[in-house]
């Protein structure tokens, strides 16, 4: 059925829809594959109303199918059967997981780069999706919400906004557009469209539960069987695109990416957990407490994210640089018979404040600033509660590690004692 008698059927059986762009919401989307599924139809009932008139009346009347309860099950059977199949002859890792509502599902797990990329299949419609399509050829492209198969030679990404104001509605692309170039020998054709099948479908039981996309860009004639590049063709490819779009129509467009999530020893708190408030008892500055706030708005930007974080530091240089200068100042404030009138007193002053010197270089007010308000505790138990991050910041360089290693003396990480 294409889309011209999908939109007829469903205006003749009553339902409001424009075109088969049109939006639906969650009851419109099961009253129309009840339709199309044929569970209810349209009939014409005949009602008297005068010895010589009779009006004829539509009406949805809903068609009980009666299936043998074995042949659901013979047919659910069938289905898991080809779906372990398929992923066995990939060489997928899959197993039984237990859902929050305790329902067991099955979960499936394709490549993302160096990290995976989680299925849930949680019931038959699920099961019936999935083998629709070709999943085992496609590996996920890093945090972007994108695939790639390295076999037709196809990335397919979502798109959305640079900001976060407004989503992107079906309406504002009403056909695909398109481009095509030869590069390197290689016809490659670039699509800007509202159609992904394949791309939507895996999103849909991804583990992450991202929100529904309406834009897509396929990238297809690559040849390319690395993820690292497939994600380079994909942001080099879509950052032109999105550029001479935006030059053109103001409408700042990106690549969507799955949200960030909370690691493993917070991801279960939740407000529930807290009693009560403590009543604030310390007062945060304006600027770095705004820039704290916009760190933890950048999940998608890693880089940006760093940078304000690093900034909300960085203007803290200055006070705890000087910090022991100030705590010696004070003191001499503090002292009976201190008077600003007496030359030797602000002289006292001062010399003290000679003493830290002329502002170091940026590390060393890094380290200043790190030493007052971290304890070694603290920093200790930070590196150790990953057992990725702890490896990373105790191997060598050059042995497996990829970061330089850090003093045992200083930080003794793997002293359990300590």
């Amino acid at each position: 059925m294409d889309s011209k008698e999908l939109v007829e059927k469903l205006i003749s059986s009553g339902m409001s829809i424009k075109n088969y762009m049109s939006t639906l919401d969650e009851a419109a989307a099961i009253r129309a594959k009840d339709i199309v599924s044929g569970v209810v139809s349209e009939v014409i009932e005949n009602r008297r109303i005068k010895p010589t008139v009779i009006r004829r009346l539509k009406k949805i009347k809903r068609v009980e199918l009666e299936i043998p309860t074995g042949k659901i099950e013979e047919n659910i059977e069938q289905l898991k059967q080809e779906l372990e199949r398929r992923c066995s002859e990939a060489g997928l890792q899959r197993g039984q997981v237990l859902l929050s509502s305790g329902k067991n599902a099955l979960m499936i797990d394709l490549p993302a780069g160096r990290r995976k990329k989680r299925l849930i299949i949680e019931d038959i419609s699920a099961t019936e999706r999935i083998i629709e399509i070709p999943f085992e050829n496609y590996h996920f492209l890093s945090d972007y919400e994108a695939i790639c198969s390295y076999k037709e030679g196809l990335i397919e990404a979502s798109i959305g906004l640079v900001t976060h104001e407004a989503g992107l509605q079906p309406e504002l692309l009403d056909h695909d557009i398109t481009a095509t170039h030869n590069v390197e020998g290689n016809r490659i054709k670039i699509v800007l469209t509202t159609k992904s099948e394949h791309l939507e479908t895996l999103l849909s039981l991804c583990s992450e539960s991202p929100t529904r996309p309406t834009l897509f860009l396929k990238i297809q004639g690559l040849r390319v069987d690395q993820h690292d590049k497939a994600v380079e063709y994909l942001e080099d490819f879509a950052n032109s695109v999105f550029f001479q779009i935006d030059f053109k129509t103001h409408l700042p467009l990106q690549l969507r990416r799955f949200e960030k999530t909370l690691s493993p020893s917070s991801s279960n708190l939740d407000l529930s957990s807290i009693d009560k408030l403590q009543f604030p008892v310390l007062q945060y500055a304006k600027e770095p407490i705004d820039l704290y706030w916009l760190a933890r708005s950048l999940n998608a930007f890693p880089s940006l994210q760093y940078l304000a974080f690093y900034q909300v530091i960085e203007f803290y240089f200055p006070i705890y640089f000087r910090k022991e200068a100030t705590r010696e100042i004070r003191r001499i404030l503090k002292t009976p018979g201190f008077s600003p009138d007496n030359d030797t007193d602000i002289v006292k002053l001062l010399t003290v404040d000679e003493s830290t010197g002329p502002v170091r270089d940026e590390r060393t007010q890094l380290k200043a600033t790190l030493t007052e308000c971290i304890s070694i505790r603290a920093l200790k138990k930070y590196l150790t509660s990953n057992q990725e991050r702890q490896k990373w910041f105790t191997d060598e360089k050059g042995k497996g590690g990829k970061a330089k290693k850090l003093s045992e003396h200083m930080i003794p990480i793997n002293d359990k004692a300590t």
